[in-house]
């Protein structure tokens, strides 16, 4: 089995806690797909995700993010510099997603991922090229050699996605979320698998999933 060296990715977290805050360097980035172009988060694009199309599906309300003023959005971009975030742009220069990437505490060598996709754009192929682009990426320039992520079973999209590309079930969790919405339709009795109400709480079941480096070679 190949030896991956440490990760790099709390020295990149390090450094771009040190730059200005419109933007910071990412060695390898952008890299250009077939269909999306991945590059460095930056400070405007906090204020385009609050225009990206909303979900209508009630368990994916997180994801639409509430609009802000400029004051709240530089102390939002400032306190997420704990973690690399890497946009995502169809090849219009449009931003569509973006990937989140926080290190794991006790492990040097892995890492929690996070994709978000606004509304419309789901269900094109995108996942699927950020991920091609991503994991390659990761391992080669990062020196990840795991990663991690917590997805809920109701979103069955995004759990076919990572299913596809050896990501594989570690552990579940139960998991209190605060949804009004989703809270309603369970109080009138519509059952959801991978939802329930216990002690006056919404809980959600999430997958802890996992990707080793190795598996870039098979």
């Amino acid at each position: 089995m190949t030896h991956f060296p440490v990760s790099l990715l709390p020295h990149w977290i390090q450094r771009m806690c040190n730059f200005g805050p419109e933007c910071y360097p990412l060695p390898g980035l952008p890299i250009v797909g077939r269909n999306l172009k991945m590059r460095v988060f930056t400070r405007a694009d906090e204020d385009k995700r609050q225009h990206w199309a909303k979900f209508e599906e009630s368990y994916l309300a997180k994801y639409n993010f509430a609009p802000r003023n400029e004051f709240e959005n530089d102390r939002l971009f400032e306190r997420l510099r704990d973690r690399l975030r890497i946009a995502l742009d169809n090849l219009s220069g449009e931003m569509i997603g973006y990937i989140c990437l926080q290190s794991v505490n006790g492990d040097p060598e892995a890492a929690e991922l996070g994709i978000c996709f606004s509304a419309d754009q789901v269900s094109n192929g995108y996942g699927s090229e950020a991920l091609r682009l991503f994991l390659p990426w990761a391992v080669n320039t990062l020196a990840l050699n795991r990663i991690v992520l917590d997805v809920d079973v109701v979103n069955r999209r995004a759990l076919r996605l990572y299913q596809r590309f050896g990501f594989r079930m570690v552990g579940e969790t139960w998991r209190t979320e605060k949804n009004s919405a989703l809270m309603e339709r369970i109080r009138h009795g519509i059952t959801i698998p991978g939802i329930r109400c216990r002690r006056n709480r919404l809980e959600l079941l999430s997958w802890r999933m996992e990707w080793n480096a190795c598996d870039l070679e098979e």
